[in-house]
């Protein structure tokens, strides 16, 4: 989900179980062992954030109701591995975590699958770890390619139209900036990109700086990225600018929770039906490896799986003066 955005931008879990569908939920306590011996027990550890929450429920409602299912929110690595360490003595079956910290947890990646358990991680792949690790990421290029397509069917564009892509330095931000240079090729449009690195949020403000100071503060057609955290910083130098929340004008084109005020009609619905099918993929996953098979569809580096799924959707704001 930057990053997932970083985006994909990304993830927290405080699971609500839907009554007969799942055991029950635990806060800060460590899981009982499966009460049967078909059944499954399955731990969750996730940062207290609001962004992860939606999708481990769906990801949870998911799961067979035989399964056994228990959540523990952590604020720091410490207490992450703290956590761990108690779900790796109950003996559970399973264990999904979005990571605090890829280095801390290298130990207990390793703890983990060396008892025989199966570790799927919310996130990006992470060198060195142990083999049979599973990992649900997102495919930034792929991403790219899709906000090209979304960015030509949105807007009106001709030859003096200006977009600015903004993307992070890292490794993902390079595959979504290419994803979009390479989209917008294939379908041949007008106007000049504008690329802009980001490795840390001043270098948005730098480069809206240049374009101001040298058009006078002209508008932009579209400013594109994958990053919640991006796509505010833009918003909020334009409203530092003189520029106002409107209906049509520059587009700054951004990804939401589904809680925002200001989300367009029908968001709602089109995150309800992203996150249906995500989590239902997610959960067939979990499901084949604990029976015993391997991932479908998966991509196999250093003897770890990658499973790729789709970003949260986005929408555009406008904004004008």
């Amino acid at each position: 989900m930057t990053k997932t955005k970083k985006g994909l931008i990304g993830w927290l879990i405080t699971l609500v179980l839907c009554a007969g569908m799942l055991a029950g939920v635990l806060q800060g306590a460590a899981p009982a062992v499966a009460s049967a011996q078909d059944d499954y027990t399955i731990g969750i550890s996730v940062p207290e954030s609001g962004s992860y929450n939606d999708l481990a429920n769906a990801i949870a409602a998911r799961i067979p109701s035989d399964y056994n299912v228990y959540s523990w929110n952590y604020q720091d690595a410490e207490e992450q591995i703290e956590q761990l360490d108690k779900m790796i003595t109950r003996n559970v079956d399973a264990i999904i975590i979005v990571p605090s910290d890829e280095e801390a947890l290298a130990d207990a990646f390793r703890e983990i699958r060396s008892e025989g358990i199966d570790l799927f991680v919310i996130g990006d792949y992470i060198e060195n770890s142990p083999e049979g690790t599973v990992f649900f990421s997102n495919d930034y290029y792929v991403l790219g390619l899709s906000h090209a397509n979304w960015i030509r069917s949105g807007s009106d564009f001709n030859a003096d139209s200006v977009i600015y892509l903004y993307y992070a330095s890292d490794a993902n931000g390079q595959l979504y900036k290419q994803g979009v240079l390479d989209g917008l090729a294939v379908l041949d449009m007008p106007g000049a990109i504008t690329c802009v690195e980001v490795t840390g949020l001043q270098d948005i403000d730098h480069a809206l700086n240049d374009w101001f100071e040298e058009h006078g503060g002209e508008e932009v057609k579209e400013n594109v990225t994958y990053s919640s955290a991006f796509a505010e910083r833009v918003l909020q130098y334009y409203h530092a600018h003189g520029y106002s929340d409107a209906a049509s004008g520059t587009g700054i084109r951004a990804f939401s929770d589904p809680t925002d005020e200001d989300a367009p009609l029908g968001y709602d619905d089109e995150y309800a039906a992203y996150l249906s099918s995500v989590g239902q993929s997610i959960a067939d996953t979990i499901q084949t490896v604990l029976e015993g098979g391997e991932p479908e569809n998966a991509t196999e580096i250093n003897g770890c799986y990658v499973v790729y799924y789709d970003f949260v959707p986005g929408y555009i704001k406008y904004v004008s003066r």
